[in-house]
């Protein structure tokens, strides 16, 4: 598939869904107090180092011993949305931007989101 960044490739996916982009960047400031809260984010702080630099996989040797068998992202974001659509009971329900925060660590994020977007 082609490279991409982070962003571009949910940019991709929230348009398959059809949804505006909504991407909001927490420091390492902001992680540690979620992180009070969730512990799934306070492991977030020890994977920084991914999302500091570009970060490009390179599969040539693959290639050679395989071939090209890859999908193409676009193909793929769209035949994984449809799956998930597929599901009787989604792991994750989408929030209408409009939706009021069910908790404090919601509510700090779109504070956050609100700030960065100023």
């Amino acid at each position: 598939p082609e490279t991409v960044t982070t962003r571009e490739f949910l940019t991709m996916v929230f348009a398959e869904t059809g949804h505006k982009t909504k991407v909001w960047r927490a420091g390492k400031p902001m992680l540690r107090f979620l992180g009070f809260f969730d512990p799934r984010i306070r492991e977030l702080i020890e994977m920084m180092y991914q999302f500091q630099e570009p970060f490009v996989v390179e599969h040539a040797k693959f290639v050679d011993a395989f071939g090209d068998i890859s999908t193409p992202l676009t193909e793929a974001i769209r035949e994984t949305v449809e799956w998930y659509r597929s599901q009787e009971t989604p792991a994750v329900r989408v929030k209408d931007e409009d939706e009021e925060p069910e908790s404090a660590v919601e509510e700090a994020a779109q504070e956050s989101d609100q700030k960065s977007t100023e």
